[in-house]
């Protein structure tokens, strides 16, 4: 005698596809109401469960299958001779919908409770009975059987699954982490390895995001995507979030050294590139507008690890380098979420979350200079994706030289200018710090730098004032500070 308790959200094919499976292997189907009404309908018997538990659903149908006849069934060691479901080999649950994202209070209905109630007892009792969530699991038990290591993988896979389901409904509720608590995740996938070669890598996408980097399309899949390429699209697409104009960026190890904005996409490029040539080899390439024949015969002269283009433009282009072997092409939503980020390390876990407001310049040297705003605005939009502690000079929306991730400012400032040379004359500044001492203003007036945008906050805040002053530099305090690290 073998006997299965399936209970679906959905009546569907798969769902006629499973009972049509279980009947042909001789397999008596036990259900709740609904999904026995359906399959019955369709030509497969199936028995309701209220007609051995006495009832068929209470509390406006939020109880169906709480009943201690069915779960002596499910959790009893040993099968128990005469019981209704004497035989029960595996229970089939296809959970209420809880929406990834959306308000708690909108979606009461859609929270699973007799359901997940019988994977965690299946999950629990797997040695006897086993919890299927997934029909291709299913299918394929019901064609080859499932040994212990089997069975456990499966309750593993199922006790993940419903700690994932309550991580959603949890987090979909308003108000602070408590001390205790679990984030969805779903589509996992391993990568070739990790950071490095000798590194496990994975990836996965956090449920509640309305767009994650997990999402990225991979046009061009000779090579596969690794740990790295992701780190920079992040970067990459992170600098573009905020440029509006046709805008390109060159990320190497996870930090822009190459970024412009103008009125003509193969200009920007140009410029991008031309900001670290040398640096700019084996990077990745990011484009905010789609890419015209032109500019894609230019990039066949250049080697990047991978290249992205905005959503729905990448097929002309992954066919205008299907010879080149080793490249990457992605499709790339600068719309991602970069507010919230998690690290986790050492055995713990930071949660990052930006609760930033707009800027208000505060003008502590000269008065405000429209000639200034523009590149103060950019500058400022693509500040925070460099490492700290780091500097950047701008001119014209176009990055003309950058130091980042340094242990002290001053080294940053000296790399910014020996990078940005003669252009740094004239141009804005942008620190992601305040500066603690006056000699990065004198270091800066000596390269021409005309106008400095930072934080404020230090103690000697009056000194870099005066010496600002002195050199004739534009100062404007902006009151946030920009790290990360």
């Amino acid at each position: 005698m073998r006997r299965a308790i399936i209970s679906s959200y959905s009546k569907d094919e798969d769902l006629l596809g499973l009972a049509s499976l279980c009947r042909k292997n001789s397999i008596e189907l036990f259900s709740t109401a609904g999904t026995a009404e359906f399959l019955n309908k369709n030509g497969v018997p199936c028995s309701d469960l209220g007609s051995i538990t006495g009832f068929k659903s209470l509390a406006n149908e939020r109880v169906k299958t709480l009943s201690p006849v069915i779960y002596e069934a499910v959790l009893s060691k040993h099968d128990v001779p005469g019981h209704p479901l004497e035989g029960l080999e595996f229970v089939f649950v296809d959970l209420y919908p809880f929406p990834a994202r959306g308000r708690f209070s909108d979606n009461i209905e859609l929270i699973d409770i007799g359901g997940i109630t019988l994977l965690r007892a299946a999950a629990k009792n797997h040695e006897r009975v086993l919890p299927f969530f997934e029909y291709e699991d299913a299918f394929e038990y019901l064609e080859n059987g499932a040994d212990r290591q089997k069975r456990m993988l499966l309750s593993k896979k199922t006790f993940y699954y419903t700690s994932y389901y309550d991580s959603l409904i949890a987090n979909s509720a308003e108000g602070d982490f408590p001390p205790k608590f679990t984030l969805a995740f779903d589509g996992a996938k391993y990568l070739k390895y990790g950071e490095n070669p000798h590194q496990k890598g994975i990836y996965a996408r956090i449920a509640a995001s309305e767009k994650s980097l997990a999402d990225i399309a991979v046009l061009e899949n000779k090579k596969s995507v690794s740990y790295n390429n992701f780190l920079d699209a992040y970067h990459a697409l992170w600098t573009l979030k905020e440029l509006k104009n046709p805008a390109v960026c060159i990320v190497k190890h996870g930090n822009p050294i190459g970024v412009a904005e103008t009125a003509d996409l193969s200009k920007s490029f140009e410029l991008a590139y031309n900001t670290e040539p040398d640096s700019a080899f084996g990077g990745i390439a990011a484009f905010n507008r789609p890419l015209d024949k032109v500019l894609m015969e230019k990039l066949r002269e250049y080697f990047f690890e991978a290249v992205i283009v905005p959503p729905g433009s990448s097929a002309e282009l992954a066919g205008f380098f299907e010879k080149r072997k080793n490249i990457r092409i992605f499709e790339g939503d600068p719309l991602i979420d970069f507010q919230n980020t998690f690290r986790g390390f050492g055995g713990m876990t930071l949660f990052n979350e930006d609760r930033s407001s707009p800027i208000e310049l505060d003008f502590r040297t000269g008065r405000e200079n429209s000639s200034f705003t523009a590149d103060i605005e950019f500058g400022l939009a693509i500040m925070p994706v460099f490492a700290s502690n780091s500097i950047i000079i701008v001119k014209g929306r176009t990055l003309l030289g950058s130091g980042a991730g340094f242990p002290n400012r001053i080294d940053a400032l000296k790399r910014a200018i020996e990078k940005a040379k003669e252009k740094a004359r004239g141009a804005v500044l942008v620190s992601d710090g305040f500066f603690p001492f006056s000699d990065s203003i004198d270091l800066a007036a000596t390269a021409g730098i005309a106008c400095i945008v930072e934080p404020g906050g230090s103690l000697k805040d009056k000194d870099v004032v005066a010496a600002a002053e002195k050199h004739g530099i534009c100062l404007v305090f902006t009151g946030k500070r920009m790290f990360r690290h």
